[in-house]
């Protein structure tokens, strides 16, 4: 079945093989990006159980998605610190993009540092962290370590 997204969405998704809100892995976030131009998406989270969001307890993370226009120019992925608090939020937590693009990067970076590249999605899925890009789709799928929620980093995805 086919599934039209507009480019330059930011999807956030649960972390693959999630059954139920109650049972996810909340210390991984992932995301499905479709990057074209500059496009920006704030996440919103609570304890999704009670209804203190009304006294302020919830978070916000803005992520930010830059693609290059024309060129050999890099694909920029920038997110936030998560701002504000709530019962149960994860101090610590690793991320997914999923990138929809056409051409596979030459390399990864996070924050000045080389994430692997890494040969199947197997091998990422075993992986800290790591990336790989699929040939037959050219889907690159990016896993980082797990980092603090208390501060922003960036991905690049260097052509």
């Amino acid at each position: 079945m086919p599934l039209f997204v507009k480019g330059g969405s930011i999807v956030p998704m649960w972390p693959k093989g999630t059954t139920s809100w109650q049972s996810r892995d909340r210390h991984e976030l992932d995301y499905d990006l479709y990057p074209q131009g500059t496009s920006t998406y704030t996440l919103y989270e609570d304890d999704g159980v009670t209804r203190k969001f009304t006294e302020g307890a919830s978070a916000t993370q803005r992520v930010r998605v830059q693609a290059p226009t024309h060129g050999k120019a890099s694909t920029t992925i920038k997110v936030g610190a998560s701002m504000g608090s709530y019962e149960g939020k994860p101090a610590t937590r690793a991320y997914r993009f999923t990138v929809h693009g056409k051409d596979a990067p030459s390399q990864v970076v996070m924050d000045g540092s080389r994430l692997q590249r890494l040969n199947s999605a197997t091998a990422l899925a075993s992986a800290e962290s790591g990336w790989y890009t699929d040939p037959a789709t050219g889907i690159t799928e990016i896993r980082t370590p797990s980092v603090s929620t208390g501060r922003g980093f960036t991905v690049e995805l260097r052509k």
